[in-house]
């Protein structure tokens, strides 16, 4: 008996579509469990990792240059050099004399940062500390350091502060959607590819593809669930053909426990064929079946492969 490996079979694309018409639901679930899974995930890392909590005060500064004097004025304070200003001694000394005693230039130093967003005569300033009560502390203290800061310096003509936000709790990760997405997108990868693999392991007998690679036995058609019209007569026109009309027919269904078949009692009947219930007989189970039959002296005629759901043949061979 020539058989082709059915781990080398080509996907039936059709009869698996249908096959996972059902099974679509859980590639849905698989991505939704992915996507809660990854992002418990990513909360309970970053809970644990981001340690206590980090404020931050922002305040936008108006700055006003003395054009009429130094004509390139904008020209040296950029946000870069804003942003090292804020640190140098000139400022954190002026800011130090605010605050009450406690506080060191180096703290003042590591929670103040510039930018500029857009407009270079607008500038905004952080201070980032874990108390919201130093960061603000240290957010008043600048304001007044930043309104006298232009007496000090001649392109300068006045500094003001145009808002100040109090200090409010960092958003150190905010991804979390983020990790739900590729919780969802591995998810349903894993699941899809899961159904895939499970289909290229099946061997089940469905259709008359499945037969192909027993070359032995002889497909005679198939029998419905609601026995359709057209499928009887041409599986009883086949049976007619080829196996005759004078020979008395005897099914054997597949399905069956090898234990209990009457080989005596088959061995010498001429209409011998075997039923193979829809998705129920592998063909690891058909080889054994095949094989034992074989060595009892007991030979098929042909097969029919029974319980087939009209809708599926219907989809399958489009009719």
């Amino acid at each position: 008996m020539e058989q082709k490996a059915w781990m080398e079979e080509d996907l039936d694309l059709k009869r698996l579509f249908f096959l996972w018409k059902k099974k679509i639901v859980w590639i849905v679930v698989s991505a939704v469990v992915g996507a809660i899974l990854f992002a418990i995930g990513y909360k309970t890392v970053t809970s644990v990792t981001d340690g206590e909590p980090l404020y931050q005060t922002t305040g936008d500064y108006y700055i006003t240059f003395n054009f009429e004097e130094f004509e390139n004025a904008d020209d040296y304070y950029n946000a870069y050099t804003w942003d090292t200003i804020l640190r140098q001694d000139i400022l954190v000394d002026a800011a130090l004399e605010q605050l009450p005693a406690g506080y060191t230039k180096e703290q003042i130093r590591e929670s103040v940062a510039g930018e500029m967003l857009g407009d270079y005569r607008v500038l905004t300033v952080h201070v980032q500390n874990a108390s919201a009560e130093v960061a603000n502390a240290i957010a008043e203290s600048y304001t007044m350091a930043l309104e006298n800061f232009p007496q000090k310096v001649d392109m300068l003509s006045q500094i003001e502060c145009w808002n100040q936000i109090p200090a409010v709790v960092v958003a150190k990760h905010t991804k979390t959607a983020n990790a739900a997405l590729l919780g969802a997108i591995l998810g349903f990868l894993a699941g899809f590819f899961w159904l895939a693999f499970t289909a290229v392991l099946n061997d089940t007998v469905y259709t008359l593809g499945d037969m192909k690679q027993y070359s032995d036995l002889l497909f005679l058609g198939y029998e419905t669930l609601q026995q359709d019209e057209k499928e009887s007569r041409l599986l009883e026109e086949n049976i007619t053909r080829m196996i005759g009309e004078q020979i008395p027919i005897t099914y054997w269904n597949a399905d069956t426990s090898l234990e209990t078949v009457p080989f005596d009692a088959l061995r010498d009947q001429q209409g011998l064929v075997m039923k193979l219930p829809f998705g129920k007989v592998t063909g690891k189970r058909l080889e054994r079946i095949l094989q034992q039959f074989a060595l009892q002296g007991c030979s098929f005629k042909g097969c029919v492969i029974t319980e087939v759901p009209d809708a599926f043949l219907k989809f399958y061979e489009q009719k």
